[in-house]
């Protein structure tokens, strides 16, 4: 069986995300999030890059973000 080593993806994708790919950046953002509080704003950014592009999912997580209020105040305008 192949399998790609994490280091390998990790590289790619963040590659894809940097090159502007939408659905990369999304994945980022998610990879991010999944890190903990730390990491919330790189998630916040990579999920701002994304729906600037019209990227649907990025713009859910970004309302369910300031819905939530995790790691920054409730925001029922921007979500």
């Amino acid at each position: 069986t192949h399998t790609l080593s994490r280091s390998f993806f990790s590289s790619s994708l963040s590659q894809a995300a940097d090159a502007g790919d939408a659905d990369a950046q999304f994945t980022m953002g998610c990879f991010c999030w999944g890190a903990g509080g730390s990491q919330d704003e790189a998630a916040l950014a990579w999920w701002n890059m994304a729906a600037s592009q019209k990227h649907g999912r990025a713009n859910w997580k970004l309302g369910k973000y300031f819905y939530d209020g995790r790691s920054a105040p409730e925001d029922y305008v921007k979500a």
